[in-house]
């Protein structure tokens, strides 16, 4: 296997395992993953991510607290959710995963 080869496994094995990564698996959808990784992640705070466990999802950024952006973030998700499924939580804020409650 080429240097420059196992240079980019490194750096994508790194990325995996940081903290902004590591509680990827949360997002549901393909859509959400795509919009997470190329429009959420690059956005500046504050920001947060939310979604129903049915797939409905948002994020909003640029906010002026991260209070208002998981304020913003629920009520774009719930704007989409469908009459009858599970209601929206915010599963990231400014890059930091938030742990379910049970």
């Amino acid at each position: 296997m080429s240097s420059l080869r196992l240079s980019a496994l490194s750096v994508l094995a790194a990325l995996i395992s940081s903290p902004v990564w590591a509680g990827a698996e949360v997002i549901r959808t393909h859509p959400a993953l795509t919009a997470y990784t190329k429009e959420y992640f690059i956005a500046y705070k504050h920001k947060a991510f939310a979604q129903s466990p049915s797939g409905s999802w948002a994020w909003r950024a640029e906010r002026t607290s991260p209070e208002f952006a998981q304020q913003d973030a629920l009520a774009a998700c719930e704007a989409f959710r469908k009459e009858g499924e599970a209601p929206c939580v915010v599963v990231n804020v400014d890059d930091e995963w938030v742990k379910s409650q049970p």
